[in-house]
């Protein structure tokens, strides 16, 4: 079942009203999801519980302070940076976040060499994309950033795969689109329309 991110975003608001009980339903909505997020990386069930626990206190214990536009991105982020972080004491991990994404770790191969993507480019992307409508955007993030597979993402979100897979089409075919009326050199085009395929 799909999640209603209005529901969410007036239960988070509540929360930073200090209502607990709008904390407990908000807790009963993500469990599952956020659980599979993190096991999905730890592959443990007590640690898995524990990267949870970790990642409500801290939803509660910094409700006054974090200013959050999507709770439910918010939260999934949070969840995977605990769960890696975690891994991390194991083993190197490498990770690219939605919110922070590194220059140096943006490749596409449009020649025979790997060619880095530009801050510029990086920008423009990250606004065409913050432009889509939130489910398209949802997904392409997911998949594109985070390297999930379609049917992870159905999961996460409680959607079909289907709706999954025209969620991304709509989304790549949009991004396509915007890029063709961007005043940018076709080898900027190029790279960006070869990282998004």
């Amino acid at each position: 079942m799909e999640i209603d991110n209005h529901i969410l975003s007036e239960l988070y608001n509540k929360i930073r009203r200090d209502d607990s009980k709008a904390f407990e339903t908000l807790y009963h909505l993500m469990y599952k999801r956020l659980y599979s997020v993190a096991n999905t990386i730890l592959e443990y069930k007590e640690l898995t519980e524990e990267a949870l626990e970790e990642v409500f206190t801290s939803l509660w214990m910094n409700r006054h302070k974090a200013d959050v536009d999507n709770i439910f991105t918010y939260l999934y982020v949070l969840t995977k940076n605990k769960a890696i972080d975690m891994k991390r004491k194991e083993v190197r991990w490498d990770y690219l976040t939605l919110e922070d994404v590194h220059d140096d770790l943006f490749h596409c191969s449009v020649t025979p060499e790997t060619t880095i993507v530009s801050k510029e480019e990086i920008s423009l992307i990250h606004s065409i994309i913050k432009s889509l409508p939130e489910k398209r955007r949802n997904v392409l993030m997911l998949i594109k950033y985070h390297g999930l597979k379609n049917k992870e993402v159905a999961e996460i979100l409680g959607i079909s795969v289907k709706t999954v897979d025209n969620h991304l089409a709509a989304a790549i075919r949009d991004v396509l689109e915007a890029l063709q009326k961007q005043d940018i050199d076709s080898g900027s085009r190029m790279r960006l329309m070869s990282w998004l395929l």
